[in-house]
């Protein structure tokens, strides 16, 4: 198999790409199949894809009805308002759940048939490919059958929820009939109205706050600080003295500014640990509440970082980093560090690095990477991105020397620098670079750069 389809199969497995992306990748970059690959490797490979698919498929379904049977069991005895958002979160979630699955694989089936259409144009021994085709046919149909089963388990939790949201109508309407004044009872309706559509994402307007907090770190020798962001940005730089300050930037969309105020309540938790510090926002539901962290920490001091976020921007800056992660799933993932250990990675966003460790990885799924390195460390570095280009901008170094390997399926590679012997080979589908500082280094710094759909471009600092 070749390193190709080896790299499009792993982002499958990881689940980085879809089944139809990675059968549409396989096709671009594999040659015209010969009997014997049709017949072994190369169907083996898309027997474990669709075995992969299925399988994500099966368990994500299966935590959509995890998730129910706890709004089920936790919501029951909380109030009124928030059992009414959990029935509807819980609903919404197993429906795109079950219809992603069932969608992945109707794709799948569809591009076996379109595979088979062109290994018979081509020639190939159309019995022995029929009757692998049909057999991986076979095991997804199963797969659905198994699906289908999870849809009844799922349609039972929803009548139960249905039950419960009755339950909760008829409670606020007995209290409201125990209003004094038709002009109460509207008030008190136009205000649920307003709380449940602005849970949904509608409705209402945006109310803003601003907390602001401090303290000291514990005395030890690398303090650990984890944030975790749901809806919101998340920034980290440094203090302008010994202690730590953190700004909480929250938002709340809602009918009025009370009801907004008590969608705000405890929307993040700070705890200084025995190690450092801990920094989590709370997991909510829609896109009603936001939380924004900027959190300074002391200059004096080296750290272990570990930020995340779901929704958000995170941009580490200036801070004296051992280990530095930082990832977010929807944004832009920036950092300036130098330190042992650095991962940045986004699944749909752009990933920027000024520094590096001598154990470095930026990755990203849909978007590109930009890396600036002044100063070589030896050590392992990997670039890696599906959808977007690659920029290195590498410094120069007496004791550490460079070697460097590029691939990709689409776009250019290229190394600009003249202290380096460079190789470009071009394939049948994309290229490949091999380069390498001239001289003798005792110790070196190897770069492995790749991407699907993108450039990979290596530049000298000036």
């Amino acid at each position: 198999m070749s390193e190709e389809a080896k790299m499009i199969l792993e982002l499958l497995r990881e689940g980085k790409i879809n089944a139809d992306e990675a059968t549409r990748l396989l096709a671009a970059v594999a040659p015209p199949p010969s009997p014997r690959e049709f017949g072994g490797v190369l169907l083996d490979d898309l027997r474990d894809a669709a075995r992969g698919v299925a399988e994500r498929a099966r368990k994500e379904a299966k935590e959509a009805v995890r998730r129910a049977n706890e709004v089920l069991s936790e919501e029951l005895t909380d109030t009124k308002e928030r059992a009414r958002q959990a029935a509807q979160q819980a609903r919404e979630t197993m429906k795109e759940q079950l219809r992603a699955a069932r969608l992945r694989l109707k794709e799948f089936k569809q591009d076996l048939k379109e595979r088979q259409h062109h290994a018979e144009g081509k020639g190939e021994p159309r019995e022995e490919l029929e009757e692998v085709l049909e057999n991986i046919q076979d095991e997804v149909e199963d797969w659905q059958d198994e699906l289908e089963e999870l849809q009844d388990e799922v349609e039972e939790l929803q009548e139960e929820l249905e039950e419960m949201e009755e339950e909760i109508a008829e409670d606020t309407e007995e209290e409201e009939t125990e209003q004094e004044t038709v002009g109460s009872q509207c008030k008190r309706e136009g205000g649920l109205l307003a709380s449940v559509l602005s849970a949904l994402g509608g409705g209402g307007s945006t109310y803003r706050w601003t907390d602001e907090l401090s303290g000291e770190l514990p005395n030890v020798p690398v303090p650990r600080v984890l944030v975790r962001g749901v809806n919101g940005r998340i920034i980290v730089e440094p203090s302008s003295d010994s202690k730590w300050h953190l700004t909480i930037d929250k938002s709340a969309r809602a009918g009025t500014a009370l009801e907004a105020e008590a969608l705000a309540r405890n929307l993040y938790t700070v705890e200084r640990t025995a190690d450092g510090l801990t920094i989590l926002a709370k997991k909510v539901f829609g896109q009603a509440r936001a939380v924004n962290f900027h959190l300074r920490l002391p200059p004096d001091r080296v750290y272990d970082l570990d930020q995340s976020s779901v929704n958000g921007s995170v941009n580490v800056k200036g801070v004296k980093t051992k280990r530095l992660r930082a990832s977010t799933t929807n944004g832009k993932v920036t950092a300036e560090s130098l330190a042992e250990e650095i991962s940045l990675s986004s699944v749909n966003g752009r990933v920027e690095l000024i520094g590096g460790a001598a154990d470095t990885k930026c990755r990203t799924v849909n978007g590109s990477l930009a890396v600036t390195c002044p100063k070589l460390q030896a050590g392992k570095m990997t670039l890696d991105t599906v959808n977007g280009s690659v920029s290195l901008r590498l410094g120069t170094s007496d004791a550490v020397g460079v070697k460097i390997m590029g691939t990709n399926v689409h776009g250019s590679v290229q190394a600009e620098t003249t202290d380096m012997t460079i190789a470009v080979e071009r394939r049948t589908v994309g290229r490949k670079l091999v380069a390498e500082s001239k001289g003798n280094f005792a110790h070196w710094l190897e770069v492995e750069a790749k991407s699907v759909h993108g450039s990979i471009n290596i530049t000298r600092l000036g």
